[in-house]
């Protein structure tokens, strides 16, 4: 029986219906985005006056396991399901539900029992991980969801979930529960969202069965492509526990809290891997011709990341002094750094990554993945003593060359895609006007956020005469999104 029969909603879609669904989810995931950001900021701001640094470092520690938990369970088989060109069927859907409460219940019981013996930071990993067969329940939805470029219900549970774990990590940090507050907020996070989904998407509302012919016939790309997961995994994990033994959970306290604040930016990638990824495939499915979109996929992100790396650049530094103290002046120091490497590699990363997974090709992504991890790692942590969170910006700007070069060549081999000009224009205007307003900061709050409003106002002169087209095409594009365009799949 086909999800189609059987579910109601899930329809082949054509090349323009792709495209104009795949705008206007990247509008509405950025607006969410920004909303739930600013939330974090703030919650950020609040939490950082009320724990410490080493608070923040004991759960980053905590979430080594949390990651190591969702890449087995998860083994691929979801995206395996999006890719796909037939419409999955109820019984995929309830294998994969089976599959991920099993493997994730079994670790998490399995982690949870050790852990304990291991005083508060091993209690703190047993509470971490017990969030997570909650989030497996949201598989199916999930599926559904993005195989239609349907993001409506999935904003719906993301906002349900950012709104309870600040809104409980605050109030039980301020009620003096400590670094509690942080690790008990996973699980009221988790139910929130998951409420939301069995609520708005009724059809993934399916019971758990396994069925081992289906997985094994997931598992093919499922474990290539859950491969470029694990080696991220083990960069960002990796690098979490090389700086804590070097330098303690204070330092890596400091990098998790700078971490969490380029998480603002890296939003707009996460909307737009999100987005790229089953749109590519569905475009690919239709035949269409890939190379002039991959190029304005491009161009249009490298925009779109300028205007939000400059200002950040600029202001944060000083901010996160003037606002929490000295001790956090470390943040400051990476900042800069992460966004000149967001705005190196965040454009071809975002369009080249989905075409590449469309096409079959996991071997790519995988191999720039283990490259750059291993740079990553090697250079943030061999520098690491003498140079401070610097020596992690460097890391990541080494990264982010390696994995723009292996990524864009390969696209370019297999699309006939031109990737420099529509990388260059946006990357060298963001650099030039970050430097000048960095330059311009001076030493008050006042200063920084002036500073920063220029140097935006100057990229956005930069690449207005530059790149002009693009610029407009940016804009028609929030345009249109801002208009409300109907709901995908209604």
């Amino acid at each position: 029986m086909n999800v189609d029969d059987d579910l109601g909603h899930d329809q082949e879609l054509l090349g323009a219906e792709v495209r104009r669904r795949a705008k206007s989810s990247v509008v509405l995931l950025s607006i969410r985005s920004i909303v739930l950001r600013l939330v974090q900021i703030a919650g950020l701001l609040v939490l950082g006056r009320l724990l410490a640094p080493s608070d923040f470092g004991a759960v980053a520690f905590g979430m080594v396991f949390v990651a190591i938990v969702t890449i087995t369970a998860e083994a691929g088989l979801g995206a395996t399901l999006i890719r796909q060109p037939r419409q999955p069927e109820r019984q995929d859907l309830a294998t994969l539900l089976a599959f991920q409460l099993y493997v994730s219940t079994l670790l998490t019981v399995t982690i949870a029992s050790v852990a304990v013996w291991f005083g508060t930071t091993g209690a703190i990993v047993a509470v971490l991980i017990s969030s997570l067969p909650i989030l497996a329940l949201r598989s199916p939805a999930i599926i559904l969801l993005e195989r239609r470029l349907d993001y409506r219900p999935i904003v719906y549970a993301e906002v349900a979930d950012t709104i309870m774990y600040y809104g409980w990590a605050v109030t039980t940090a301020a009620l003096g529960w400590g670094v509690w507050s942080l690790a008990t907020a996973a699980i009221p996070r988790a139910l929130a969202g998951t409420v939301v989904l069995f609520a708005t998407v009724r059809e993934a509302r399916i019971f758990p069965r396994m069925s081992w012919t289906r997985i094994q016939r997931m598992l093919g790309f499922g474990v290539r492509l859950q491969a470029i997961d694990l080696a991220t995994t083990v960069r960002e994990q990796g690098l979490n526990t090389g700086i804590a033994a070097i330098s303690g959970l204070t330092l890596l306290g400091t990098w998790n809290y700078a971490h969490r604040i380029m998480q603002v930016p890296g939003t707009l990638f996460s909307v737009l891997w999100r987005v790229s990824f089953p749109a590519m495939s569905q475009l690919v499915n239709a035949r269409e011709k890939m190379a002039p979109l991959i190029e304005r996929g491009v161009a249009l992100t490298a925009i779109a990341t300028g205007l939000m790396l400059v200002p950040l650049a600029v202001t944060v530094p000083l901010l996160v002094v003037e606002l929490l103290g000295e001790e956090w002046r470390d943040v400051g120091d990476v900042i800069p750094l992460g966004c000149l490497a967001m705005m190196i590699s965040g454009p071809i990363s975002v369009s080249v990554a989905g075409y590449l997974y469309a096409i079959g090709d996991a071997r790519t992504p995988l191999r720039a993945t283990i490259v750059h991890t291993a740079a990553f790692i090697l250079v943030a942590l061999a520098l690491l003593r003498p140079l401070g969170l610097v020596a992690v910006g460097l890391g990541w700007i080494t990264a982010a060359v390696i994995d723009t070069v292996l990524l864009g060549r390969r696209a370019a081999a297999n699309s006939g895609a031109a990737l420099v000009r529509p990388l260059a224009i946006p990357a060298l205007a963001a650099i030039v006007a970050g430097t000048l307003g960095w330059a311009l900061a001076g030493d008050t709050a006042v200063s920084a956020i002036l500073a920063g409003v220029l140097a935006e106002l100057l990229f956005i002169g930069g690449v207005s005469v530059l790149a002009w087209p693009d610029v407009r095409d940016l804009a028609q594009i929030v345009r249109a999104g801002l208009g409300g365009v109907r709901p995908a799949g209604r």
